[in-house]
């Protein structure tokens, strides 16, 4: 999969999720966003981390801590200076003691030697760690780490973390949620979507620049087209509902025992089906029979179908 915007050019196949304990249901979802080309593009051509207020605080915050660390990290080289010099001293002064010493006495012993200063830790902690949430942020990091094209990102690990995603989605978006428990995909992705798409429109955009806000809802938004015609005097109604799944009916029908696929549970979808005699009639006013049939209308680039089995 390519894009020909932005400035991370080409994405390879992702790398597999880590799952963190019953987040499968969360990995499916966000691999099948992460090998959508045209979510992906959208990502590369306008990243929403340059005009998100709360990526700008995020940066400020780390900015903040690595100067802080930096300042720790100078003080403690002063500080293992001073007590090598003040070592040095005291070796010093512990030789010329011993070459004064009568032979046959034993020196004075000299003051302890200082404690060396602490070693760093071993593994410098996660920067991300303590960012605010927002979801297209955490999303757009999260298809840099699966496809490879975070500059800091390990080339040779097969598996990317969601850590920081699952948690800040489990505390900002969906509290309910809890580690370690399964959950429904499709819940997930319809609570991540419009969360992706809150966190759009609280971008800054300034009057010079030129950003679609219905973006990420237009990817996966289209319209169902109704028409229900009258068995009485032949009048068409027609409506224009948007969707953004289609849930598909895949269930066993007549003397077949498999499930249906796709293309025959579209079919099902479009069907022309009859309506009992309660329908009322707008044109002519009269309680009767109608057909109605659905068709769609647009489809959106990501088209997302929810199969009912049961």
């Amino acid at each position: 999969m390519s894009s020909s915007g932005g400035g991370n050019g080409s994405r390879e196949v992702a790398k597999g999720v880590a799952n963190l304990g019953n987040t499968c249901y969360m990995n499916a979802v966000l691999q099948a966003l992460a090998h959508a080309p045209e979510l992906c593009l959208a990502m590369d051509c306008e990243p929403h981390r340059v005009i998100c207020p709360i990526a700008s605080k995020n940066t400020k915050r780390r900015k903040k801590k690595e100067e802080e660390e930096m300042m720790k990290k100078k003080s403690q080289e002063k500080g293992g200076e001073s007590v090598k010099k003040e070592e040095t001293k005291e070796k010093e002064e512990a030789a010329v003691s011993s070459s004064t010493t009568h032979k046959g006495k034993k020196s004075k012993k000299g003051k302890g030697s200082r404690s060396p200063p602490r070693e760093e830790s071993e593994a410098a902690k996660d920067p991300f760690a303590n960012d605010m949430f927002c979801a297209l942020c955490e999303v757009e990091r999260h298809l840099e780490l699966v496809h490879g094209t975070q500059q800091d990102a390990e080339p040779k690990v097969n598996t990317a973390s969601p850590t920081n995603f699952v948690n800040g989605f489990m505390s900002e978006v969906a509290p309910w949620f809890k580690r370690g428990v399964q959950e429904d995909s499709h819940e997930f992705l319809r609570l991540l979507i419009e969360a992706m798409q809150k966190s759009s429109s609280s971008a800054v955009v300034t009057k010079e620049e030129s950003r679609d806000q219905s973006y990420p809802f237009k990817l996966f938004r289209g319209t169902v087209e109704s028409n229900v015609k009258c068995s009485s005097c032949n009048a068409v109604s027609s409506t224009l509902d948007p969707y953004e799944d289609i849930t598909l009916d895949v269930t066993p029908q007549g003397n077949n025992s498999a499930l249906a696929d796709v293309t025959s549970a579209l079919e099902r979808f479009i069907r022309a089906e009859r309506l009992d005699a309660a329908y009322k009639c707008e044109s002519c006013g009269k309680l009767g029979r109608a057909t109605k049939q659905s068709s769609l209308h647009t489809i959106p680039p990501i088209l997302t179908l929810h199969l009912k089995r049961f």
